[in-house]
């Protein structure tokens, strides 16, 4: 049975690779007869658009340039892509030219290529005559409007991007299906931007609880794809990251306010030379008599906490039970870690030590422990990203 299976798998291999090579080949042939007029050259292009244009081919090709994009092999998607997608134009009917149009959307948005990839979405929107409430069609939406998100997202219009991602999840809820781990992640990862540039604290709290949704929601649904939980992990600890830099900016913008309030205060000295003499004498009376309150009730001026000092640790009653809010910047630095080498061990288990994803984790866990000034810890982090 197991050799049966083997054998299965080596022969779908097989065939994928003879039609990649048959397509790669069909490519060549049909950009020859654009700048030939030769006529063999021409019949032979037009055996190819024929046999290309069967349905079954043409979705056997489709399904190639889906298996090329999960693996990351976007040239050869792109070869395909640019081969069937004349083909698809001419088809009757809109179907294929929407599945080619999002497909070479989400090559052109994996190859950071963003505008091309918006160009095709605004293509195929206008082209899509589908309603969302009709039966099935939450699927083609879900992976449009991702496809969206994904593109404005790279185009650093956030705004939009997030707009996209809630749509994706949104068409899912409304068709009686439940919120994905995709929706958490990409939903999550949004709104920690937001939070990050408006310094809203309780917002990141609040994206990084969404992503560590996603994160078990992947666990429970797809827990066998490692270099996935990967990426979430990732994503966790870049929140981390945030909020550990938002808290040393509040403490920066809180030690210049202070120190601005000093130098507007007047000293001792200036003080003692504007009071009257009656007024010093009154003011020494009640520095007598506030020490000797404090050793009545057994507090020495060293020792003594007043409510200003109660609310700098952090024991005021507005804050909140679970302590986060109170954690330093370095802890936050630290947790961040936890979550980046843990992403970096599974992309380096699954992926290979030279991965560009394992190199480009190794780089952000390298950048992170050079911060905290681990430098010897951070050297084979340097080391790795350098393979």
């Amino acid at each position: 049975s197991s050799s049966s299976s083997s054998s299965s798998s080596t022969t779908s291999d097989d065939r994928n690779q003879d039609l990649s090579v048959s397509l790669l080949q069909a490519k060549e042939l049909l950009a020859q007869a654009v700048s030939s007029n030769d006529e063999l050259v021409q019949q032979k292009a037009g055996a190819v658009n024929r046999v290309l244009s069967r349905p079954k081919n043409l979705g056997h090709a489709l399904d190639l340039v889906g298996a090329y994009l999960k693996n990351y092999m976007l040239d050869r998607a792109d070869a395909i892509m640019s081969t069937i997608l004349p083909i698809c134009r001419k088809k009757k009917g809109k179907l294929w030219l929407v599945k080619a149009l999002n497909f070479y959307a989400a090559i052109r948005a994996k190859q950071s290529r963003y505008s091309e990839s918006l160009e095709f979405l605004t293509e195929l929107m206008e082209i899509l005559n589908l309603e969302e409430s009709e039966p099935g069609a939450w699927r083609v939406y879900d992976m449009v409007y991702r496809n969206f998100g994904v593109t404005y997202e790279g185009l650093g219009r956030t705004e939009e991007a997030l707009i996209y991602f809630e749509k994706a999840m949104n068409v899912k809820v409304d068709a009686g299906i439940a919120a994905t781990w995709f929706d958490m992640w990409d939903i999550g990862r949004m709104k920690s931007i937001f939070a990050f540039h408006s310094r809203n604290e309780s917002e990141l709290w609040a994206a990084i609880d969404t992503v560590k949704n996603a994160l078990d929601l992947h666990e429970r649904d797809e827990g066998s794809d490692k270099v996935m939980c990967a990426k979430i992990l990732h994503t966790v600890g870049e929140c981390y990251v945030a909020l550990a830099m938002q808290r040393e900016a509040a403490s920066v913008d809180q030690g210049e306010e202070e120190e601005g309030q000093l130098a507007d205060s007047p000293s001792d000295d200036e003080q003692g030379r504007r009071m009257p003499r009656k007024k010093k004498k009154k003011k020494r009376k009640e520095r007598v008599g506030k020490g000797r309150r404090r050793k009545k009730e057994g507090k020495t001026t060293a020792n003594s906490k007043t409510d200003d000092d109660d609310e700098e640790d952090g024991n005021n009653d507005d804050d909140h039970d679970d302590g986060r809010y109170q954690l330093p910047p370095e802890k936050l630095f630290r947790k961040a870690l936890e979550y980046l080498q843990k992403s970096h061990a599974l992309f380096k288990k699954h992926k290979g030590p030279y991965n560009p994803l394992t190199g480009k984790q190794a780089e952000s866990v390298a950048q992170l422990l050079l911060r905290l000034k681990d430098y010897s810890k951070a050297k084979p982090f340097l080391l790795d990203a350098l393979i």
